[in-house]
């Protein structure tokens, strides 16, 4: 992949990611959505996602991961790589959210909310990878035609 598309991958995961997690992550928890703090969530989600995306190269670890363990184009290979790119993006996105909006927002204990802040990172494994499977290489061959949108 060039760097036009990576960058154009990573921004439309992060918008997937964003809002899948915007709006799962306060039913998991069993608060509600509030959506007064909705397009905060939604624009913090999808910048902090890209982010993570273009400093930690989860597709291409996924991809080696994948081809250890899986015949590449099989169903268990997308599996793989999609569930590497989605744990990588958990592990840090569940942190950085909730001291954002918890702690800096909501003036929360950083001690109090950093070690629950995994306690959705398994439901939201679970759409997420769901969702992923349904609708990932929709996104990713969309982001890859945009990439080249206006080049000859």
């Amino acid at each position: 992949m060039t760097k036009r598309e990576i960058f154009f991958v990573s921004l439309f995961n992060s918008i997937l990611f964003g809002t899948l997690f915007t709006f799962a992550t306060p039913i998991f928890n069993g608060r509600g959505i509030d959506w007064r703090t909705v397009p905060l969530e939604l624009i913090s989600g999808i910048l902090i996602g890209l982010v993570i995306s273009l400093v930690i190269p989860g597709g291409k670890l996924g991809e080696v991961l994948a081809k250890k363990l899986a015949k590449p184009g099989s169903l268990l290979f997308s599996f793989i790589m999609k569930s590497v790119i989605l744990v990588i993006i958990l592990i840090f996105m569940c942190p950085i959210m909730a001291v954002l909006f918890a702690c800096v927002l909501g003036y929360a204990p950083v001690a109090v909310i950093l070690p629950a802040s995994y306690s959705v990172f398994l439901p939201l494994y679970l759409v997420g990878i769901v969702v992923l499977m349904l609708v990932g290489d929709l996104v990713t061959g969309a982001a890859i035609k945009c990439a080249h949108l206006g080049r000859k």
